[in-house]
């Protein structure tokens, strides 16, 4: 089974992470918005400050040159006054004398303004004090023409004209030219200055923008193209592997995947479908086993319904044998009796001929039945046997003696050939000599005259083999199918004797009863050759 977490771990040493690789790039993109938004942020309010520095500067420099415009007009208005009569009116000179306070007063608070935003106090204070200078200037010019004009009202005219030519030529063309220059210049280099700050802003934004977009190019996005790849690649092979095993191949392994993550995902998948794998694989030997189970607890039972329907014909054979076996000797018994009884009185000699021929029909027909009954308990399991230890070469020779002089009369020679001696198995004396009596009977009854008979008896790796080999004709492949079969004889049978046709069912069912086998063949020099096989080893105890 795959060790799934030492190959995990040891490729981490191999892989880098795909969540590394994305939370890397991810905290890229990250510093690069946050780098972005505080370039734009500050951007944004530097901007709006040196703007609004500018436009404060620009009104300073209008509040100026409306002062400067009203003083003039001031000039002109005075020039005028000083040469007309005496108690002229003056009420338009008063209103100038005001809008030129009302500019000053503006450029001081844009001023204060100015302070407050760019917090350079020094620069501004100096301009504050060149400020009330003009100011001062102004006034006294003001106070000055106040004199002038009581001159004029006073009666002195020329006095007037030549005071106000010279205030004029002192301090409005001289001290007020210089001041309002001054500090026009002054605030057109604020201005100057906020306009290069603005510029310089401008091209420091471009190259902070003109960074990020490289430092983007050039890595963020070969890093999202490559996590975009492994990620295409992985979910590829991951989604193939997956058809795979919905196809059954749950053989297939899928290939490395560059992550980590990925990769052990396709382990996991590949270790699930070996589990699946394993799991159908053991379904199906359990559903062949089933099915092999239930075919044969089928078969069993079929050959359990063969052999209940076997026994069954076997019954039904069974009554008809016993009633057409039956029928023979009790008709020979009932016509012997009536014709003792009927008719002339008959001689001793006749009537003991009558039931001596009565008494053998008697006993063939209680032999008969003996028999029947033997083959019948045996099918049926109940044959009771009666199991000592029994030297098997001494009960042949028994029967090989006992059979002798019958075969003496055919002039058929019974030889015996043994390779063992003395050897012991626990069997029924009476059942397995009746065994053999049946075989040596057969063996006498269809040997022609003067042929001979040999009894063989040796180890064969089943047990003890018995054998009687004997010269017939040739049988049919019919009557050896059927030569165990109750009360069935060959085709020659009948040219022979009146036998009952059971001697071969009944030694059958003796030696299977002992867990033997009984095979009777015929071999290529017409000789039949029957063969009794007795266990040995584990069914019964072999003694040598």
């Amino acid at each position: 089974m795959i060790d799934l977490n030492k190959m995990f771990f040891s490729s981490r040493k191999l892989k880098m992470s795909f969540r590394v690789r994305l939370f890397t790039t991810l905290g890229a993109l990250l510093i690069l918005a946050i780098s972005a938004s505080i370039a734009n942020f500050y951007g944004t309010t530097r901007s709006s400050l040196l703007f609004e520095r500018n436009q404060l500067a620009n009104d300073v420099v209008h509040s100026y040159g409306e002062a400067a415009m009203l003083t003039e007009r001031l000039v002109k208005k005075m020039t005028v006054a000083v040469y007309q009569p005496p108690n002229s009116s003056i009420a338009h000179i008063t209103e100038i004398k005001l809008q030129i306070q009302t500019q000053l007063d503006m450029a001081r608070q844009n001023i204060a303004k100015e302070v407050e935003l760019v917090g350079k106090i020094e620069d501004e204070a100096e301009e504050l004090e060149q400020l009330a200078g003009l100011e001062r200037l102004i006034s006294r010019a003001i106070n000055q023409f106040d004199e002038i004009l009581l001159l004029r009202d006073s009666g002195q005219t020329e006095m007037a004209q030549e005071r106000f030519i010279a205030v004029l030529a002192s301090q409005i063309e001289s001290e007020f030219s210089e001041s309002i220059n001054a500090l026009l210049a002054e605030e057109r280099s604020e201005i100057n200055e906020a306009q290069r700050d603005i510029e310089v802003l401008g091209q420091q934004l471009k190259i902070f923008a003109s960074i990020i977009i490289a430092l983007a190019l050039l890595f963020i996005m070969p890093a999202v193209l490559q996590l975009a790849h492994i990620f295409n690649r992985s979910m590829n092979q991951l989604q193939d592997g997956l058809d795979k095993y919905g196809q059954n191949r749950f053989d297939y392994k899928i290939p490395h995947l560059p992550a980590r993550e990925f990769d052990y995902l396709g382990h996991r998948f590949h270790w699930m479908a070996e589990q699946i794998g394993s799991a159908q694989e053991k379904l199906l030997t359990a559903n062949a086993d089933l099915e092999a189970t239930v075919s044969s607890r089928t078969e069993e039972l079929e050959q359990a319904n063969k052999s209940l329907v076997e026994k069954d014909e076997g019954r039904k054979r069974l009554f008809a044998d016993i009633s057409h076996e039956l029928r023979t000797p009790l008709t020979v018994i009932r016509g012997e009796a009536e014709i003792s009884l009927r008719g002339k009185k008959k001689t001793p000699e006749e009537y003991e001929s009558s039931l001596q021929l009565i008494v053998d029909q008697a006993i063939h027909t209680g032999r008969l039945i003996d028999d029947l009954l033997f083959v019948a308990r045996s099918q049926a399991g109940e044959l009771k046997l009666v199991k000592k230890p029994l030297d098997i070469v001494r009960l042949v020779e028994e029967k090989h003696h006992a059979f002798e002089a019958l075969a003496a009369r055919k002039n058929i020679s019974m030889a015996m050939e043994r390779n063992v001696s003395g050897l012991i198995v626990s069997g029924d004396k009476g059942r397995i000599g009746q065994v053999l009596a049946v075989l040596l009977d057969n063996a006498i009854r269809y040997a022609p005259q003067g042929t001979d008979i040999s009894i063989y008896l040796n180890r064969s790796p089943r047990g003890i083999a018995i054998i009687v080999d004997n010269v017939s004709d040739a049988v049919s492949e019919e009557d050896m199918r059927y030569i165990f079969n109750r009360f069935y004889r060959g085709g020659n049978a009948g040219e022979i004797d009146e036998g009952t046709g059971l001697g071969l069912p009944v030694a059958k069912a003796i030696v299977e009863a002992h867990d033997g086998t009984i095979t009777i063949e015929q071999k290529d020099n017409d000789i039949i050759s029957a063969t009794v096989v007795l266990p040995a080893e584990k069914q019964m105890r072999i003694v040598s």
